[in-house]
């Protein structure tokens, strides 16, 4: 990242520097490997989007088309399935509640579950997983069900159920493993404390503060909704896999604060300069 705004060595204060000039600059530089990396672009509907952020403001370039089918061209308002950057929302989502007084770090994620759930703690020594442990990939729970997603109606007692018969892997607190059953659980407890889903609790504390508009969840507990206005659903690029294009990959309720948002390039430019300062 550049230093701050205030360091002599991003601009020399004896110099004149047009700064919007300076972001359209770093996005032609890059320009060619962004290219290189779409590969055939005949094949269509491959696209990507690049925002830049400088002292003085942002820019975004958009590359290839929203689909196969809708060859219209990606811009910073196209909306992308952004997969486990929800995750940087979840643990924001905490941080926030631990200022207002609402939950801990050290408080210990069985607190906030039915009790006939077991939450597991290591080798029986009732060293909890803590809200911090899952935050940050450190609570010794295994990752996701193998067959979580060959079960579109994985519902939320599977899940509880998955938990309470699991083992840990390591101690809780000690040792990172990139896990999305626990930021899953993270946000999902979160959301039970505030007494509502997990999408809203998003769009109260964050999305409506800082007006990303264009940023949400397209699913309900047990499928896929898009529940989006027609002005929406025609900015939707579509996903590929194996140089395949696919559709939105359905997330379990306790599982979408893990990796469940569609967002926009503008909104994450948004977003990325408020964490930013």
């Amino acid at each position: 990242p550049p230093p701050p705004p205030t360091s002599n060595s991003w601009v020399n204060n004896s110099t004149s520097v047009n700064k919007e000039h300076l972001s359209i600059s770093l996005l032609n530089q890059i320009k060619p490997m962004i290219l290189k990396n779409m590969g055939n672009k005949s094949s269509g509907g491959v696209s990507i989007v690049v925002g830049v952020i400088t002292p003085n403001g942002t820019s975004v370039s958009g590359y290839g088309n929203i689909s196969k089918a809708n060859t219209t061209k990606v811009n910073g308002d196209t909306l992308f399935d952004i997969g486990s950057n929800t995750k940087t929302f979840t643990t924001a989502l905490l941080v926030d509640m631990v200022k207002r007084g609402l939950v801990k770090l050290d408080d210990p994620l069985q607190k906030y579950l039915p009790s006939y759930v077991k939450v597991p703690t290591y080798h029986n020594d009732g060293h909890n997983i803590t809200l911090e442990d899952l935050a940050t990939h450190t609570s010794g729970l295994p990752d996701l069900p193998g067959k979580l997603f060959d079960n579109h109606t994985y519902p939320t007692q599977q899940i509880y159920n998955y938990i309470s018969h699991s083992s840990l892997v390591s101690e809780p607190g000690v040792r990172y493993k990139y896990n999305n059953l626990g930021l899953g659980l993270l946000g999902y407890v979160l959301s039970l404390k505030a007494g509502m889903p997990y999408r809203e609790l998003v769009k109260d504390r964050i999305l409506t503060v800082l007006g990303m508009n264009s940023t949400g969840i397209a699913m309900n507990s047990t499928q896929i909704t898009t529940p989006l206005p027609d002005i929406l659903k025609s900015r939707l690029a579509k996903g590929h896999m194996d140089g395949r294009e696919v559709s939105l990959a359905f997330l379990p309720e306790v599982i979408q604060p893990a990796g469940a948002f569609y967002s926009s390039a503008n909104n994450l430019l948004k977003y990325l300069s408020a964490n930013m300062g």
